[in-house]
């Protein structure tokens, strides 16, 4: 049997990991059991997701990837005649080598992060490869309000005018990790499919989309969401930055003087000012009359304030890097009771919403099981997801965080208030460096 060895570092340890190469005279037994158990579980299938050396980026060197890719599809269509490869497009796959012997009519390229880090631009529009320009809003499924509504629609228009590009595009679509939030972005790529719509087109198609989601024709609220679009979904493609998902909340990041994000791959970084996030909260509290029963605006009474909180924790949090920088003691206790207040408030914000409580999250969960055993283990798992991914350790810390109730107060808020007690154990509080993380 022939194992390939993918190191996670230099040295061959306890990270290296080994796989079977699609080369391998064991893989083609191995895609028996494979095929046959999808088949019982799902029953006949066409399309078949096979994303092969995911983010391993250059340690593929001694893989025959042509064959493999060669191996890799014969297998698909030995099960299914007419199976389409669904590659997903990140961290430099799929490789060239690994598709240059596969037919394009077998293969479908879902472009990953078009609105962020798109590839087509740089593989040639994916050549002769039938594509997808999709991308992904809600890394970890968290919370926040976060978009790039100019982008898409900016994005996908100059894919349709460019016919090198364009000639093997087979659509739009939308790769969320969850799917409980921020839905103006998903309304608006899917009313790309049927209309062409760019930025200049927008405020138009904004308002109407306002009208529509709460069933009345309310100016403020148009305003409102017009200024949304230019802050919390105004966020920009640029060149040499990337932005995976939203802003993320320091209310719900392990406390240190230096934190650059909650999540391991994200960021607290604002690309607008929170303050002006005021304006359109209050124009939603003057709707509540005027739009009366609606699930939608249910939810976004709640999301916006949240929101406003979160950019204000941040301000908080730049507060307490001066106060402990000057030493100013004064300021640190300041801080620290507006932080409590924050948690507070936000708990009790978030109780008024059911899509904002851990409380279903888990009895979800635990309604899945079939014995007693399974439930702890549910339970267990559901909770895993939203506090450490997997592992304590794990590099994914915080992937998955919620600002939910039952998380702000008995989760998060804790962390800080212990964080805040080292710091005022200490002589002096300027013990702590910046830099300390």
């Amino acid at each position: 049997m022939r194992r390939s060895l993918i190191k996670e570092s230099g040295q061959e340890d306890s990270t290296a990991h080994y796989f079977l190469e699609p080369t391998d005279s064991l893989y083609h037994a191995m895609t028996n059991t494979n095929y046959t158990e999808v088949k019982k579980i799902f029953g006949d299938g066409l399309y078949f997701s096979g994303d092969s050396f995911h983010e391993l980026f250059g340690r593929v060197d001694n893989i025959d990837l042509p064959n493999s890719g060669v191996s890799l599809i014969s297998e698909m269509k030995r099960h299914e005649p007419n199976a389409k490869w669904v590659f997903q497009a990140w961290s430099g796959n799929p490789r060239d080598k690994m598709i240059e012997k596969v037919d394009p009519e077998d293969i479908i390229i879902l472009d990953l992060d078009c609105d962020n880090r798109p590839q087509y631009r740089s593989r040639n529009g994916w050549n002769n490869y039938p594509w997808i320009w999709t991308f992904i809003n809600n890394f970890g499924g968290n919370e926040g309000m976060f978009g790039r509504l100019d982008v898409i629609a900016n994005e996908v228009q100059k894919v349709k005018q460019q016919p090198r590009i364009a000639k093997n595009i087979q659509g739009v679509g939308f790769n969320p990790e969850a799917i409980e939030n921020n839905s103006i972005i998903s309304d608006l790529l899917y009313d790309l499919r049927w209309e062409d719509i760019d930025s200049t087109q927008l405020t138009t198609w904004v308002n109407k989309y306002a009208s529509a989601r709460y069933g009345v024709n309310y100016a403020p609220l148009q305003e409102a969401w017009q200024t949304l679009r230019h802050t919390s979904y105004g966020q920009k493609l640029r060149k040499n930055e990337s932005q995976q998902g939203t802003t993320e909340s320091v209310l719900c990041a392990r406390p240190h003087l230096n934190i650059r994000s909650t999540s391991s791959w994200g960021t607290n970084k604002r690309y607008y000012d929170g303050i002006e996030l005021i304006k359109p909260w209050r124009q939603f509290m003057e709707a509540i009359p005027v739009v009366g029963e609606s699930k939608a605006f249910d939810y976004d009474i709640v999301n916006l304030p949240k929101q406003v909180l979160d950019d204000y924790a941040q301000s908080l949090y730049d507060d307490l890097k001066v106060a402990v920088k000057e030493n100013n003691k004064h300021r640190l206790q300041e801080v620290e009771t507006l932080y409590m207040m924050l948690f507070d408030d936000l708990d009790k914000l978030l109780n008024t919403q059911r899509h904002f409580m851990i409380g279903p999250w888990i009895a979800s969960a635990r309604s899945m099981e079939t014995n007693e055993q399974e439930k702890e283990l549910f339970e267990y798992q559901s909770r895993t997801l939203l506090t450490t991914w997997s592992f304590q350790d794990s590099n994914l810390k915080d992937y998955s965080f919620r600002e939910w109730r039952g998380m702000m107060k008995d989760f998060y808020k804790p962390r800080w208030i212990a964080f805040f007690q080292s710091l005022e154990t200490r002589e002096k509080i300027g013990y702590y460096k910046m830099e300390d993380a």
